[in-house]
């Protein structure tokens, strides 16, 4: 017995992109014990039930990722340029109180 894996549902464009990489290779490692009419009738049934994202579906989701990424990189870059700025005036003052 073997899971192909599960999703949510609905699933989002990014669910059936991360679902669908894996059924390939998890009937890849079954290809001893099954042919190809077998994996192909298996994808066939999945494939039914799970549609393969289009190319356009695909890209507007690597394009999604890649600002949710830039936004988290700047608020990441934002909140260390905050630390660096509290930890440079700690400093200052622990100088300042060193010299007094």
């Amino acid at each position: 017995m073997a899971g192909l894996g599960s999703i949510d549902v609905p699933p989002s464009v990014a669910d059936c992109i991360a679902f669908w990489t894996k059924p390939d290779q998890r009937l890849a490692g079954l290809a001893n014990r099954l042919d190809a009419n077998q994996i192909g009738a298996i994808l066939g049934v999945v494939h039914a039930r799970m549609l393969i994202p289009t190319p356009d579906d695909q890209l507007a989701a690597h394009l999604e990722n890649a600002r949710a990424d830039v936004k988290f990189k700047s608020d990441l870059s934002e909140a260390h340029a905050a630390d660096l700025a509290g930890r440079k005036a700690m400093a200052a003052d622990w100088t300042r109180d060193r010299r007094k």
